[in-house]
Parts: structure tokens; sequence; C-alpha cells
């Protein structure tokens, strides 16, 4: 059960690391140099609070991997299997909001193109 939620965690965190990295390059294409400094500044934001959504919950990511590694290496925790059905649990729930979060920003950021 530790394996799976390791596994699990992994690929969230991946996936948010490969988000972020997508989103960061909407910010440096060149339709943005074209736009006034205002509009850059709101584009700017918006992947910003975007970032600060997803940094969140990838720092609670890996604080859950840490606490899975101990329960490999040794240190047990009595209610192990709980905890591994809570990290697959939260993860699950961090990457419902960050694909939430990446449709927000899209259309928020498709509005500033325009």
């Amino acid at each position: 059960m530790v394996i799976i939620a390791i596994v699990v965690l992994l690929a969230v965190f991946i996936y948010g690391i490969l988000e972020m990295n997508k989103s960061s390059k909407k910010i440096s294409k060149d339709k943005i140099r074209e736009l006034t400094t205002a509009e850059k500044n709101a584009a700017v934001g918006i992947v910003k609070s975007y970032w600060r959504v997803s940094m969140i919950l990838l720092a609670i990511i890996i604080g859950f991997m840490v606490i899975m590694i101990s329960q490999i290496i040794g240190k047990t925790v009595i209610y192990s299997n709980a905890v591994s059905v809570i990290t697959m649990v939260y993860s699950l729930i961090a990457y419902v909001i960050i694909i939430i979060n990446k449709k927000k920003m899209e259309k928020e950021f498709n509005k500033i193109m325009k």
C-alpha cells in the first residue's frame, strides 16, 4: 500500500511540475511582448497566482513523500495503511485542484491575450 501511495504522489508531483513549466512558457511567448505594460502585469499575475496554489499543494505532497519513505525505511506508523490511503486521497484532491486552477488560469489568460 505504501508503494502505491508513493507512486501516486510522484505522478501528481511530476504532473504539477510539468503544468507549472507549461504555464511559464505562456508568458515568454512573442504574443505577450506585444501587450501593454498593464496587460503584461495582469498576465504575469494570473500565472503567478496559479503557481502559488500549485507550489503549496506540491510542498504538501513532498511532506507526504517523506512520511511514506520513512515507513519503508523502517520507522513504521501504527496506522500505516490509513496514512497511505489519506495520502492517495490528498494526491487525487491536489490533482483535481491543479486541473481546475489550470482551466481557470487559461480562461483568464486568454481574455487578456485577445
